[in-house]
């Protein structure tokens, strides 16, 4: 359900109210009707569409599709790599789905990058075909992109443990947020699916650079764009092994934006003393403070 031009009061009601009004209608329509169909009504302006990553598991993935289904989207890409025929069925069984193949092992990033570059809609929702979530949990990413959010996000920090009982990977995410100026993110970052994004953040930041999560949720803070919190569900496991680099090239994209100190300013070194520079003259020239 799209909201037209005379609905923008639609966009006054809070969050909490929209779901609590779509599943009431939705329940309207399933007793009206006799029929179990799978509906989650949402007024959005713009029009969107989901990039599934189709995991391993058909069984999963015709679970996402018929939760995708019960929302207003406009397409559904679904990426497939090195797949298994059950899995080529259970995509091509859906009747919005578009289906694109790599014919090799695929990693989840660079299948995100390809989906995106797939679809043109004003709000992607990214979703993970190994993973159903509920209907009602996916439509709130998409409401927060529709309402002037670009990064909507997976809360996966309400569920942190003590901070030294969290592990290599969430601290580096962490220690991400706090050193692009965003310590109100805590742990959540890009790679935590699902997730939305808008328009403007895709174009901003190029579909391409989604092969690389933490790379992505950098260029989304470098360059000022509207990341949030989208809404809470089951985190999808970061492979550790491959997020140190990750990150590594987040700091690089970063540093590469808004230069070696990024924020911070250094307050306490007296650079007068050796002309305003430091010993790396050639490299990282700093002005006197």
């Amino acid at each position: 359900m799209k909201a037209q031009a005379g609905a923008a009061g639609i966009r006054a009601l809070d969050w909490p109210a929209w779901r609590s009004a779509g599943l009431a209608f939705a329940r309207g329509i399933r007793d009206g009707s006799g029929l179990a169909v799978a509906l989650m009504p949402l007024a959005l302006r713009g029009r969107a569409a989901a990039v599934v990553s189709a995991g391993s598991d058909p069984d999963a993935l015709r679970s996402t599709l018929e939760q995708l289904s019960a929302l207003p989207l406009e397409e559904i890409v679904v990426v497939l790599g090195e797949a298994p025929e059950a899995l080529w069925f259970a995509a091509r069984q859906h009747p919005n789905a578009v289906v694109t193949h790599v014919p090799q092992t695929l990693d989840p990033g660079i299948g995100r990058a390809l989906g995106a570059k797939l679809t043109g809609e004003d709000i992607v929702l990214f979703a993970d075909g190994s993973m159903p979530v509920p209907a009602v949990a996916l439509a709130s990413f998409l409401w927060r992109c529709d309402g002037g959010m670009d990064a909507a996000l997976n809360d996966c920090a309400s569920r942190d443990r003590l901070f030294h009982q969290r592990g290599e990977v969430p601290w580096m995410k962490e220690f991400l947020n706090m050193s692009l100026g965003r310590p109100d993110l805590k742990t959540n970052s890009l790679d935590a699916l699902p997730f939305a994004l808008s328009r403007t953040a895709l174009d901003a930041v190029g579909a391409s650079v989604l092969a690389v999560p933490p790379r992505a949720h950098a260029a989304l803070l470098v360059k000022g764009l509207k990341v949030g919190i989208g809404g809470r569900t089951p985190r999808t496991a970061t492979a550790e092994e491959l997020a140190a680099g990750d990150h590594a090239e987040a700091w690089r994209e970063a540093i590469t934006a808004k230069g070696p100190r990024l924020h911070y300013q250094d307050k306490v070194r007296n650079r007068s003393v050796v002309g305003g520079v430091v010993h790396d003259t050639g490299i990282h020239p700093y002005p006197v403070l």
